[in-house]
């Protein structure tokens, strides 16, 4: 079966990852599944997450968890932090009310690639 946007196969190693489709907040096993990906991310392989998050409770928050099934409360970009050495996170420019929280767009590289590789000779 041929590889497309679409479809991934077995041990495919991806160059970037960033979820588009669905954010991290809005899927029951999120931890799970960012997981995966960041497992099929190959070795210096950029991951970018954008997604939404609700330090304090409003109506507005739970308007948009009850139409997106989500949990804005979940500080999805934590597992990124904690596996990428260059992490970033940045709080966009929206108004929380009309998404029930910040949107923010959180990047990290995975460490074993190019990119990484003088690190890799300190720590090695």
């Amino acid at each position: 079966m041929p590889v497309t946007p679409y479809h991934v196969g077995p041990g495919a190693l991806l160059k970037a990852i960033a979820p588009r489709a669905i954010s991290l907040t809005a899927l029951p096993d999120w931890e799970a599944a960012f997981e995966r990906l960041f497992e099929m991310l190959r070795l210096g392989g950029r991951f970018v997450l954008f997604d939404v998050y609700a330090a304090e409770r409003t109506t507005e928050t739970r308007a948009v968890e009850l139409v997106a099934r989500a949990d804005l409360s979940r500080e999805a970009w934590r597992p990124l932090e904690a596996r990428c050495a260059d992490f970033s996170r940045e709080i966009l420019p929206a108004n929380p009310k009309t998404f029930g929280g910040d949107l923010y767009v959180a990047s990290g590289t995975k460490a074993g690639g190019r990119e990484s590789a003088p690190l890799e000779r300190e720590v090695g």
